[in-house]
């Protein structure tokens, strides 16, 4: 597994050497999602997941993370996911599967493997979803702002992913509207989300993007699919230099797109105003958000948001 340095940030890629060229995915392209004329938005849901299972310390890694798609497709998406897991007690949760917990206790591994495989293949279809993820790096992040409190780093994490996700409307002249997971975090996600619609970019089109928010808990289906999002970001800024690219990570390469913040761009907000300043993340320029790869056999060219 491999997270490539590039520029101020680290961009995840496919691949089991720990330095080479950078190998960056296509971030999947959206369309407008609503039949209402006057209701555009994107279907953006993000969801928040910790390291809480393995790291119950929480001493790695923060990650923001989730699905992205346009709104029909998304309510498609919904109906194969509910379809997929209508044999299920509860809600999918891609640790539980993975690790054989909870509901999946007496389940045997290729049952497990195999639900995964398909509910990655209804993620995978055409158009497909889009899977984004910021992930921050704890021990990296304490030693920079050494008087942070316990989950300042996820208040970063989703922070930089809302704005990502701005950056991304304004490309695609689309605005976004945002369901999250509702539990302990809602105050914080709620303050993140206002700070992020509120603040006025510099980029005049970068502004007025998101359309609203929402909580849900886990019987929502894409809710699932941004848990098995953001796990794969944080398995992947785990295992970075470890081990190989996961397969489910793989299988959604061409559609996904998972920052890591690396030093450099956590000393920029350091002394741009701190790390939850919306002017330093607005200024902290192209190479610490994600970013449209186009990528074939002839040319890899990269496309700041």
């Amino acid at each position: 597994m491999n997270v490539v340095g590039r520029g101020k940030c680290k961009i995840i890629g496919p691949s089991n050497v720990k330095n080479g060229c950078p190998l960056e995915s296509d971030f999947a392209r959206t369309e407008r999602g609503s039949r209402n004329a006057d209701d555009i938005y994107l279907n953006a849901v993000i969801h928040a997941y910790f390291d809480d299972s393995a790291d119950p310390l929480m001493n790695e890694y923060a990650v923001c993370g989730g699905v992205l798609g346009e709104a029909f497709h998304m309510t498609v998406i919904e109906n194969l996911w509910v379809r997929a897991t209508r044999h299920l007690e509860q809600p999918f949760r891609s640790t539980d599967c993975e690790c054989q917990k909870g509901q999946f206790e007496k389940w045997e591994k290729s049952d497990c493997n195999q639900l995964m495989q398909n509910l990655v293949d209804i993620l995978c279809s055409k158009p497909p979803v889009a899977a984004f993820a910021t992930a921050v790096d704890i021990q990296l992040y304490r030693e920079i702002f050494p008087n942070s409190h316990r989950d300042d780093p996820y208040r970063l994490a989703l922070r930089h992913v809302l704005v990502g996700l701005v950056r991304l409307c304004r490309k695609n002249s689309h605005r976004a509207k945002c369901w999250f997971e509702s539990g302990a975090n809602d105050a914080d996600i709620l303050r993140a989300y206002n700070d992020v619609r509120d603040h006025v970019f510099l980029k005049v089109i970068e502004r007025n993007q998101l359309a609203g928010i929402s909580f849900g808990d886990k019987t929502l289906a894409p809710l699932q699919a941004a848990d098995l999002a953001a796990r794969e970001s944080l398995k992947a800024s785990q295992n970075r230099g470890i081990r190989k690219t996961r397969k489910p990570l793989s299988r959604m390469w061409n559609n996904a797109g998972m920052v890591e913040l690396g030093q450099e761009c956590l000393l920029k907000l350091r002394d741009k105003g701190g790390p939850f300043s919306m002017k330093a993340l607005d200024e902290l320029g192209s190479d610490c958000y994600m970013e449209e790869i186009r990528d074939n056999a002839f040319s890899r060219t990269a496309l700041p948001v």
